[in-house]
């Protein structure tokens, strides 16, 4: 991913002369990179079914301790 999308997925403003003639608005891109960090937080708090073996359940005594 190009460094400009991902500036333009976080809000941030492009400068100088990327902000005069740069008139692209990197919808696809956008869209592809938001896609992609989507599946990536899915696939952290909500595992796919066949990782079931990796997740270890905590102790409720210890997890409420720790809230």
């Amino acid at each position: 991913m190009a460094p400009v999308v991902a500036e333009l997925c976080l809000g941030h403003a492009q400068h100088g002369i990327a902000a005069v003639y740069d008139r692209y608005s990197y919808l696809d891109e956008k869209r592809d990179a938001l896609r992609r960090w989507e599946a990536h937080l899915l696939s952290v708090v909500a595992p796919p079914p066949d990782a079931g073996e990796k997740v270890v359940a905590m102790p409720a005594k210890r997890a409420r301790a720790w809230a």
